[in-house]
């Protein structure tokens, strides 16, 4: 009974132990030069198995209910016996939380405990021990805040835990991403959630997946230099996944044990075939002779990687084609600012140059008009010898004689003679009146507007014209 436990155990191991010494390559696939950029580096183990069943408890239970019938020195020996270097521990970590935790997220103390037991064994004989978070429906269970929190406290918790362990253990942060949210969004948790662990154990590798977890070329890239990328390789899936959990999950429960790697002549897949129902498991079984061989997993294995570049390079293609579209949307829209701007310039050039000539001709047509009117004024005779001799004869007086009465003080001294109006010959002579001098035009009143026309009319001075005549 317990080799058949052992049994159980290792044989999905055997497709990783078969890949040893084989060297075909179907796809081209060449190892990384020593020194380049892109050079593999190998972790510290080399062939592993998971140890499930153990801490991966059913849905309603906790710690009380790991199971640790493979945890033992035993189980360790026989490991460490078939050369087997690390294990994988699958863990129900959402089972382990405090109820009444409530945000805080508390792993449950007995769980901790075991899990020191399981690491003990791990240092004690050799072997790394891979904590894996390997529970589905994170998602769903925490649904405000995509069990970001959740996530990050049970990590803490555990890094905080084991930081000061040997480098014999390994964080394992999600077996394999699911629900919708963290389809679009898990590469940026996992980033978030290697950042939480490093606050506290930078001494311990991280594993670390791509969402698709069966995707090697959706692996992100973080800059931690110690972190293990992985992604799920399960071919041929009737022998890693034979036995697996009745039901729908793999439809290859009732073969559990019977299925060999590699592929031998006893092998009657067509009698394994008729236990099943899935067409596409049927078919791998009855063509196993080929799939159950080295070269089978080496050519699929080569085929994932080659894929993988392929598409890095569709990406890389993409992204570069990509920026050479918006370069070239950017140079037109700039060669169209530019254009724009150059018509724009052109135009006020001419707007400009429309003003200018506008203003040189107004100047001019002002040159001429003040030529012809300085030249209808030099026409003109002279007009000032004439005015001053008429003013000259109306202020002309005669001179006052020696002791002379002035005229205001007799009249004041006399009597009146009588009421009777003086004769016009006694009539004093009349006060000369001020002759009005011709005020003198500003520029702005000239009387020659813009558009002069000769018009004698309206001149208002001149020495043919008497003062009766102005207006």
């Amino acid at each position: 009974m317990y080799m058949n436990k052992i049994q159980k155990i290792i044989l999905p191991l055997l497709a990783l132990i078969a890949l040893i010494g084989c060297t075909r390559n179907f796809y081209g696939v060449k190892p990384s030069a020593p020194g380049s950029e892109e050079q593999i580096v190998k972790t510290v183990f080399t062939r592993g198995v998971n140890l499930a069943t153990c801490f991966d408890v059913s849905e309603g239970s906790d710690a009380d209910n790991i199971w640790m019938g493979y945890i033992n020195d035993d189980t360790f020996q026989h490991l460490t016996e078939l050369g087997i270097d690390v294990v994988r521990v699958p863990m129900t970590f959402g089972r382990f939380v405090e109820p009444t935790s409530g945000t805080a997220y508390k792993l449950q103390d007995k769980f901790l405990s075991r899990l020191d037991e399981l690491l003990d064994l791990g240092e004690k004989w050799g072997i790394t021990v891979i904590v894996d978070n390997h529970q589905w429906g994170y998602v769903k269970q925490y649904p405000d805040d995509h069990a970001e929190g959740f996530m990050k406290s049970v990590w803490r918790q555990v890094a905080e835990h084991c930081k000061n362990r040997s480098g014999k253990v390994v964080y394992e942060l999600q077996n394999e991403p699911d629900g919708d949210w963290w389809k679009d969004h898990w590469h940026e948790l996992q980033g978030k959630l290697i950042e939480e662990i490093r606050k506290i154990d930078d001494k311990h590798a991280i594993i670390v997946c791509a969402n698709p977890y069966h995707s090697l070329s959706e692996l992100p890239e973080y800059e931690d230099d110690n972190l293990i990328y992985t992604f799920h390789f399960y071919t041929p899936m009737v022998f890693t996944h034979q036995g697996g959990t009745s039901g729908n999950w793999t439809h290859l429960y009732a073969i559990g044990g019977q299925v060999p790697f590699p592929w031998n002549d006893k092998f009657d897949g067509d009698k394994l075939a008729s236990q099943i129902t899935n067409a596409g498991y049927k078919e791998a079984l009855q063509n196993y002779s080929y799939l159950g061989t080295e070269y089978a997993i080496y050519q699929a294995m080569d085929k994932s990687i080659a894929e993988a570049h392929a598409e890095k390079e569709k990406t890389i293609s993409n992204a570069q084609a990509e920026a050479q579209r918006l370069l070239i949307e950017a140079r037109g829209e700039a060669e169209i600012q530019a254009r724009q701007l150059q018509q724009e310039i052109r135009d006020s050039w001419e707007k400009l140059a429309a003003a200018q000539s506008e203003t040189e001709s107004f100047i001019q047509r002002s040159r001429e008009l003040c030529a012809q009117q300085m030249a209808f004024l030099d026409a003109l005779p002279e007009r000032n010898a004439p005015e001053q001799e008429e003013q000259s004869e109306a202020v002309a007086l005669p001179a006052p004689q020696e002791n002379a009465v002035p005229v205001a003080e007799a009249a004041t001294d006399a009597e009146p003679a009588s009421q009777e109006e003086p004769s016009q010959e006694q009539q004093p002579a009349p006060e000369p009146q001020p002759v009005e001098k011709p005020q003198e035009k500003k520029e702005e009143d000239s009387p020659f507007p813009l558009d002069f026309k000769l018009n004698l009319e309206d001149l208002q001075f001149g020495r043919n014209y008497s003062s009766g005549d102005r207006r």
